[in-house]
């Protein structure tokens, strides 16, 4: 289904006038009714209001549209900045070919270095739309960056309060350019160009609110160098869609659908120049079996055909005491498994609320509490080149690792409370998980 950019541009004369069927006085009604609401909230719709002020907002007009932070999201702190500041504004133009563009500048008050990032994304032609993407930084990087657990006030309340600093830090100068487009509306597929250069990051503070006695753990080192990556994926997206004036919107899930990726990598390390290739596969789905529930699996592999630097390394995703998501291993810690080849495969099965209906019991029948199980498991080694390189240990997991649980969701209609067992690779104090789901944390 297609709609042409014009359909905006004609006014109530000329639908009136081309009317297949003619609107009854109850439908003319209801179109005035609407249109005097949407004229009412289209009126304050970028007002600048103090909540915006605090936790940032968006402004301006249709054809030019700004987001700025807010006052309370642009202080943060972490054990190698210590007291930071850092804030970001992001412009959309919806009508003309460069669409965004962004900007963020941050510094640390401890480490005393400035970080900042600038990017743009153009776009050529509707359907299908061609994406042009670049951006140039010097930031502060974590391993499993891709793969958040804690965002920045998480990290900034569990540091300062807790003297607990999840993420492994280091700095990171570079600059990267992508393009996708979806080929024959069928084949979405991607391309990005990206060099990196990592330097080490240290401890320069040891301050907290509480544990002022306590000692942070020493950020650890990596292998310092550049990396230059060249990185393709495809995947199938054969679903319907409306073409609503170049916007396109598809229906339904994708379902069972593999998606490939190939990079080249070219490491100047520590000396060391070396290539290699790597490459990746996911597939994820799921199964609706009605009021009994519904199945779903996401099965991922990454591999390479060459030694991957310290801050490179694939990792099976952990959690941290009390805190998880659906995404990790909830018994696992951070980095405990990784190597270049990973594999990992997560099942669930959502029972919804069913078994507290069945129950009958007061206050739990009617509560809207769901119950999901969950299985999961991941396979990781490395060769002897990678374990080389490494700054950190990490163990493989050559014995596939599992662990079961299930989880208790709908709590208050935010929060959900896991609970995990190990089947393996046992060891003390991290053989049982109970904890929050991160989705709700900041």
């Amino acid at each position: 289904i297609k709609v042409l950019k014009e359909a905006d541009e004609r006014d109530s004369a000329y639908w009136e006038a081309n009317a297949k069927i003619p609107s009854t006085d109850e439908e003319q009604r209801a179109y005035e009714r609407a249109d005097s609401v949407k004229a009412a909230m289209d009126s304050t719709k970028y007002d600048v209001g103090l909540m915006d002020l605090l936790v940032g907002g968006t402004t301006g007009s249709d054809h030019v549209n700004v987001s700025f932070p807010g006052l309370l999201g642009l202080y943060h702190f972490n054990r190698v900045e210590g007291h930071a500041l850092e804030g970001s504004a992001s412009f959309r133009m919806p009508d003309i070919p460069l669409r965004t563009l962004s900007a963020m500048a941050g510094y640390g008050f401890n480490d005393k270095r400035m970080k900042w990032s600038v990017a743009g994304g153009v776009q050529i032609f509707d359907t299908p739309r061609l994406q042009l993407t670049a951006e140039r930084y010097a930031t502060l990087g974590f391993f499993d960056q891709g793969n958040r657990l804690l965002g920045t006030a998480g990290t900034t309340l569990t540091t300062l309060l807790l003297k607990y600093d999840l993420y492994d830090y280091f700095y990171q100068d570079g600059w990267s350019a992508g393009t996708s487009y979806d080929l024959l509306m069928l084949f979405p597929v991607s391309m990005s160009v990206s060099r990196n250069h990592y330097l080490n990051a240290v401890n320069t503070t040891n301050e907290s609110i509480f544990r002022r006695d306590w000692i942070f753990r020493e950020n650890p080192a990596i292998n310092e160098g550049s990396i230059l990556s060249v990185y393709g994926e495809v995947t199938v997206d054969a679903r319907d869609f409306i073409d609503n004036a170049g916007v396109i919107r598809r229906f339904g899930t994708r379902n069972h659908v593999p998606t490939v990726g190939i990079g080249w990598h070219q490491a100047d390390i520590e000396g060391t120049q070396w290539e290699y290739l790597s490459w990746t596969a996911r597939l994820n789905g799921s199964f609706e079996f009605g009021i009994a529930g519904a199945f779903a699996y996401r099965l991922v592999a990454t591999g390479t055909g060459g030694p991957l630097a310290t801050q490179s390394l694939y990792s099976l995703p952990g959690s941290i005491e009390y805190f998880a998501d659906s995404r990790r291993f909830r018994t696992l810690g951070f980095r405990e498994f990784g190597g270049d080849r990973r594999v990992t495969a997560m099942f669930t099965y959502n029972l919804r609320d069913w078994l507290f209906r069945a129950s009958g019991l007061p206050l739990l029948a009617g509560s809207g509490l769901g119950v999901e199980l969950f299985a999961s498991s991941g396979w990781a080694t490395m060769t002897d080149a990678t374990r080389s390189l490494q700054r950190v240990h990490v163990s493989e997991a050559k014995l596939p690792f599992w662990e079961v649980g299930f989880g208790i969701d709908n709590i208050l209609t935010l929060f959900r409370i896991d609970f995990a067992w190990r089947l393996n690779h046992f060891r003390p104090g991290r053989n049982f998980f109970f904890g929050l789901n991160a989705g709700v944390l900041l």
